[in-house]
């Protein structure tokens, strides 16, 4: 009778092995065996906490801005007329609300973090990014919708990085700093002001007298003529003096030489159609 040999399994190798560590080993084995078959489940992701606070901030912005700001800037920020300019996007508000500007009161009550929030709902709104489109979003209101001047500000046709008489100041310059009749706006970058620069720039040069006037004299003698707080002189019923005033300048007015013989022509012909 002939025999196979067989290979030993797990079984007949447990026979020779002490009983106390087959114990162990059996379970040893059993626990491997399960975790393979079931494994543990991974551990659950922690929260965005960074992402939900920063939801939580602009829902907090969003209920500030409403309660403080809307009533003059829109319920969007789009700007009211004769309230307050748009501010959709607008950075590094905190000096504004601070201090207050121009028409606009100081809000010394808000918290550091409260500004913040406004800015985080502010910044949730989309802005042009061509130069007409950022000129009718922060300039039109107050410079007319084609630069021509408006009640509020001057024109700004032609407008030129170039040598500028005292009342002309390159875009960026004016936005960042202000002037004397125009708060900054803090909002505008400095790569958004070149490209409202550049539109400026190719826009035609004032031709008529209107556009002459509201490009170099509304400033200080109003959009009607009748002079503004910063130069109470007005100009109405005073055409025959413009020729020497424009050419060479009259006390702390500058002369204009860029303006040429018609043009102030047309200027004094604007000066009397002024009712």
């Amino acid at each position: 009778m002939t025999s196979e040999t067989s290979r030993p399994t797990f079984r007949t190798a447990l026979r020779h092995v002490p009983l106390p560590l087959a114990f162990v080993l059996t379970a040893m084995l059993t626990v491997t065996a399960c975790r393979l078959l079931d494994p543990e489940p991974l551990p659950a992701p922690k929260p965005r906490l960074v992402v939900q606070d920063t939801l939580s901030a602009v829902s907090k912005g969003a209920r500030l801005y409403a309660q403080q700001c809307a009533t003059c800037h829109g319920d969007s920020a789009q700007g009211l007329p004769a309230r307050g300019p748009a501010i959709q996007g607008a950075r590094n508000i905190a000096e504004i609300v601070r201090h207050g500007r121009g028409d606009m009161p100081a809000y010394t009550a808000f918290a550091d973090s409260e500004i913040s929030q406004i800015e985080l709902f502010l910044a949730r709104f989309a802005l042009p990014t061509d130069g007409p489109g950022l000129y009718s979003y922060y300039c039109a209101r107050c410079h007319g919708s084609a630069a021509e001047g408006g009640t509020s500000g001057p024109g700004l046709a032609a407008l030129a990085p170039s040598a500028y008489p005292s009342v002309d100041i390159p875009a960026w310059s004016a936005v960042s700093q202000g002037t004397y009749t125009m708060a900054r706006l803090p909002g505008v970058t400095q790569e958004q002001a070149t490209l409202i620069q550049a539109w400026l720039a190719a826009l035609p040069a004032p031709a008529t007298g209107r556009d002459l006037y509201f490009r170099y004299c509304m400033q200080c003698h109003g959009s009607t003529g009748r002079g503004t707080a910063r130069c109470r002189e007005g100009v109405r019923g005073k055409s025959g003096e413009v020729y020497e005033a424009v050419r060479y300048g009259k006390e702390s007015m500058p002369s204009y030489p860029m303006i040429s013989s018609a043009g102030i022509s047309q200027l004094q012909a604007y000066i009397r159609s002024m009712p």
